[in-house]
């Protein structure tokens, strides 16, 4: 996730069991941090449900405001914030968006079957596009969140992807993109270290 935040992987997939943390990491901190680092950086985290991304949403907004974050990244702020001490207005500041106050960073919550239409986005996070095992085998759900993928995420052409979620069925999202396209398999640090060194010109 350190090199995805710092642009060294443009595109990954992340799919460990549950309860392993990787919501927490990829679509909590990880948008917190990038902010930090890009204010200016234009995101949509979509879910298989609106009120999914929203709760995203609004855990990345309690992580930007909290005087830890604050102190690493000053110039990182939403409307409201105790840290806001010119009370600048006109910043959006919801469960569906959010701004980062005189920047030009924005966070949009979709849920599948939402639409981004209009928008632009430097990155897609794309973490449980199914609610349970019984949606992941749901052929019908399945290509719901496939069309939701090509439609709706691709269509933005996003600089980079992230896709978050435990794996039930082989013909899922991810066995859709490793279908259409080469997709590496990393198990362990050394296998992307090998990866890295066997392309390091390219």
């Amino acid at each position: 996730l350190n090199m995805f935040a710092n642009g060294a992987i443009k595109r990954l997939m992340v799919s460990v069991p549950p309860q392993h943390g990787k919501s927490h990491g990829s679509t909590r901190k990880l948008p917190a941090y990038m902010f930090g680092k890009n204010p200016n950086l234009k995101m949509a985290i979509g879910c298989y449900s609106a009120d999914l991304s929203k709760d995203f949403n609004s855990d990345i907004q309690k992580l930007i405001d909290c005087a830890e974050y604050n102190k690493i990244f000053p110039d990182t702020l939403l409307s409201g914030s105790i840290y806001d001490k010119q009370g600048i207005k006109g910043y959006s500041r919801t469960r569906d968006q959010f701004e980062i106050v005189k920047k030009k960073g924005i966070l949009y919550s979709v849920g599948r079957g939402g639409g981004l239409t209009g928008k632009t986005i430097d990155l897609a996070v794309l973490d449980d596009l199914y609610k349970n095992y019984e949606e992941a085998n749901s052929p019908i759900v399945r290509e719901e969140a496939i069309n939701f993928y090509k439609s709706v995420i691709r269509t933005r052409n996003p600089k980079q992807e992230l896709i978050v979620f435990t794996r039930c069925r082989k013909n899922d999202l991810i066995g859709f993109i490793e279908s259409k396209e080469t997709v590496v398999t990393i198990k362990s640090f050394d296998d992307f270290l090998q990866y890295a060194l066997e392309h390091k010109n390219n």
